[in-house]
């Protein structure tokens, strides 16, 4: 699975300095890949999109 991560900063800290205050899933990331015989494509879910808030 591939996430894609969304960072909402609540403060003006670094980011190495950060403290994480929560974490939610999103909707799933849907794209077209092939399927196994390779002569089709089709959508399939390959990941989510990850919220991530820090402070």
């Amino acid at each position: 699975m591939n996430p894609r991560v969304i960072v909402n900063r609540q403060s003006g800290t670094a980011l190495s300095d950060a403290t994480v205050v929560s974490v939610r899933q999103g909707n799933p990331i849907r794209e077209y890949v092939w399927d196994a015989q390779g002569d089709d494509k089709i959508r399939q879910n390959v990941g989510h999109v990850i919220y991530l808030d820090v402070k």
